[in-house]
């Protein structure tokens, strides 16, 4: 995780890198690294935090997924950081962010 920090940071300087490290992180979470992709996820929002991105929502998503857990006061506040990212979202990954919101917010009342 020290060189990777230490490399994405480099990269972040220029802006031409932000779509190759999340391509990364979308390969990363696909091979199962979660907290490399996380890290990754979490870099390129912040770089495109100014732009109303479709990227930047599907790494919000993203970081949605991976936060949830067993604390539900963690998870709703996860789920409150993400929601304004919803309606940026695909349609295929709106609709299931859409039924991963319900379902955790039903968990949480009961």
């Amino acid at each position: 995780m020290d060189c990777l920090q230490c490399v994405v940071s480099m990269l972040l300087d220029n802006p031409i890198y932000t779509l190759s490290l999340f391509e990364l992180a979308e390969e990363l979470l696909q091979k199962g690294y979660r907290d490399a992709a996380a890290y990754l996820y979490e870099n390129v929002a912040e770089s495109e935090r100014k732009q109303h991105s479709e990227r930047l929502a599907v790494c919000q998503y993203r970081l949605f997924r991976l936060r949830i857990g067993k604390d539900q006061v963690q998870n709703l506040q996860t789920a409150a950081r993400f929601e304004p990212f919803v309606d940026r979202l695909d349609e295929v990954d709106q609709l299931d962010a859409l039924k991963n919101l319900a379902n955790l917010y039903r968990a949480s009342s009961q």
